[in-house]
């Protein structure tokens, strides 16, 4: 297995006024797993055994995270844009590759925002697949499509109180 992240966090707190509540955070992983799979199947009396290379279940091999943020005073607010590669989400050893079930890449964006009434007092929005981002699972290829679904936009709106 080869990985790789990379991250940055930048306040430009050097911009003056408003403008210095800004900033950016970003992150990229590279995930290179690799697996064997042995698959045997006869060709007339012989039994043949192979092993099909793949990458790990449910891991992709590219991830990413890009987040606008304004942090002021009592105000936070963030939007987040979050990618997900294609990764294998079940491996069907007897028939090989082209039947491995694959979950197709993704991009969602979520939100959220913070006001702090006092230190121990904060009220809260958290909004997450703004854009109802489907979830798509395909057999070996694209075209073979098991399962399309939606699960909408999630939130939760609360306030936190801090006891100690």
């Amino acid at each position: 297995m080869l990985g790789l992240e990379l991250g940055i966090n930048r306040r430009f707190d050097f911009l003056p006024g408003f403008w210095s509540g800004f900033g950016v955070e970003a992150n990229y992983t590279f995930i290179d797993s690799r697996v064997n799979v042995p698959r045997q199947f006869r060709e007339g009396e012989e039994l043949i055994t192979v092993k099909d290379k793949t990458s790990l279940p449910d891991q992709s091999k590219h991830l990413g995270n890009l987040i606008v943020f304004y942090e002021k005073g009592k105000f936070m607010v963030r939007l987040a844009g979050n990618y997900r590669g294609r990764s294998i989400n079940a491996i069907n050893q007897n028939l090989g590759k082209d039947y491995y079930v694959w979950t197709d890449s993704n991009f969602t964006l979520d939100a959220s925002a913070t006001f702090a009434l006092s230190s121990k007092i904060k009220f809260f929005l958290e909004l997450n697949n703004l854009t109802n981002e489907p979830l798509k699972q395909y057999i070996g290829d694209k075209r073979r499509i098991t399962s399309y679904e939606w699960y909408g936009i999630k939130g939760q709106l609360g306030v936190r109180v801090d006891i100690f």
